[in-house]
């Protein structure tokens, strides 16, 4: 799914980053945007390396978890959103709070397993 949102990021002319372990770098060159290697650069570095420290005004995130976490940590003070389609563990809010950011999660396993209203969370994406 990340790999879709980064697409259609980069044709609606967004400019996109994603994050990614350096083995798939090329792939997300190769889909118009500018790869971070999580796993060499912390949410700090990148965040001021990509945006001067102001954080990303749309973050997608596909993989929940510690990663749901960063994206929480990584949103654009006063604007930046979070949208994940998978936010499995147990979060705490307050970084989007102190940054005055938003949050949606649109879940879509199970009308990926069951098919069941699979077309409403498409329009949703």
């Amino acid at each position: 799914m990340g790999h879709v949102g980064v697409q259609i990021a980069a044709a609606l002319g967004a400019k996109v980053f994603s994050t990614v372990s350096s083995s798939g770098e090329e792939v997300i060159r190769g889909y118009g945007a500018t790869p971070i290697d999580y796993t060499t650069t912390t949410v700090a570095q990148y965040m001021d390396a990509c945006t001067d420290g102001e954080g990303f005004d749309v973050i997608y995130d596909t993989v929940g978890g510690s990663t749901l976490d960063d994206s929480f940590a990584a949103a654009r003070t006063y604007g930046g959103h979070v949208v994940n389609c998978f936010g499995w563990g147990i979060h705490k809010l307050a970084p989007l709070s102190f940054r005055a950011a938003t949050y949606s999660g649109v879940f879509t396993l199970l009308p990926l397993l069951t098919g069941k209203g699979r077309a409403h969370h498409g329009d949703i994406l």
